[in-house]
């Protein structure tokens, strides 16, 4: 019995090796600001956009347009039906309008001081739930996502949720800031290995605080300062 404990631990372990590595999205074709759009060198964003005169202490709310699920040729959903992606971009317009709300005042209005978001769901990978739940659970799959969350790579058999990012000067229509990003629950995190769609949800929420602490005002400089350098390097 302990041996074929072992034999299944192990596959588990080459399994979820295999089965952990994650694409990050492209520059999507079909999205308002792909082309001001550079690469980005780390973290979960595959690309960014910041302004380099925008001067983010002038913004005291946020109108949050409804989620648009990405119709293009380039889109990561797979075989995720088209209620799944509605069920999700839904989910993503309440989690975003939540943690946002904490920094700023979510209105419906475009008036000076505000910011207009406009979120696009680009691509969802289920979750594996059994096996999942399982490479978390055994000592060799703890083992591994520890390692993994160590990297801050997506854990075994773990879906994800791809999305972009569009913000804008809601007075004058002016992109303030973009980005494509993918987000993943953390690797340890063994509550989004149950259900299929549990996982993107929990990158949906690690996705909004990404955004609100990448908006304050130091972190927003760096990445002007960052995407200046890789101009300057592209040249």
């Amino acid at each position: 019995m302990f041996q074929r404990f072992s034999s299944s631990a192990g596959l588990i372990a080459i399994v979820g090796v295999s089965g952990c590595a994650s694409t990050k999205p492209p520059a999507y074709e079909d999205l308002p600001s792909t082309s001001q759009l550079k690469p980005a060198n780390k973290g979960h964003d595959a690309f960014l956009y910041a302004h380099s005169n925008t001067d983010m202490s002038k913004y005291i709310a946020v109108t949050v347009d409804p989620v648009t699920v990405y119709t293009g040729k380039d889109s990561q959903f797979g075989a995720v039906p088209e209620e799944q992606r509605r069920m999700i971009a839904e989910y993503m317009q309440r989690q975003f309008s939540e943690v946002l709300s904490k920094k700023w005042q979510i209105v419906n209005a475009a008036d000076s001081g505000t910011l207009r978001l406009h979120l696009t769901l680009t691509g969802i990978e289920k979750s594996t739930p059994v096996v999942s739940a399982l490479s978390h659970m055994l000592p060799v799959g703890l083992l591994i996502n520890s390692g993994l969350q160590l990297s801050d790579h997506n854990g075994t058999f773990l879906g994800s949720v791809s999305y972009a990012v569009d913000l804008y000067d809601a007075k004058t229509g002016e992109l303030v800031y973009a980005s494509i990003s993918k987000e993943t629950p953390h690797a340890l995190d063994l509550t989004s290995s149950f259900g299929r769609l549990d996982a993107a949800k929990a990158g949906v929420r690690r996705g909004a605080k990404h955004l609100r602490d990448n908006l304050t005002k130091n972190h927003l400089a760096t990445l002007v300062s960052t995407g200046s350098e890789r101009t300057s390097a592209d040249l």
